[in-house]
């Protein structure tokens, strides 16, 4: 979507805007990277099939999980032994 919506009660499913994580620095030095979600960040941040390193030993290893789809958080929450709280 190349344009500016002010209202938008008028835009359909297709024009649904997509959600996007921005990294605007790392460490004290300025980056760019825009990744689609999902995505794993940390050191190592995973999205869309694609991995990228961050040289910064203040990121956790595992940072955070950003996503959409509730079964996928699970299926990784899962895969680091973090528990859902409904037990």
């Amino acid at each position: 979507m190349d344009r500016t919506v002010d209202d938008v009660s008028s835009l359909t499913e297709s024009d649904a805007p997509v959600p996007a994580i921005v990294m605007v620095a790392t460490g004290s030095a300025p980056a760019q990277l825009v990744l689609p979600v999902p995505a794993e960040l940390g050191r190592r941040i995973a999205a869309a099939g694609k991995t990228h390193e961050v040289a910064d030993e203040r990121m956790s290893r595992d940072h955070a999980l950003v996503t959409t789809d509730r079964t996928q958080l699970y299926r990784l929450m899962e895969k680091y032994g973090i528990s859902r709280g409904d037990d």
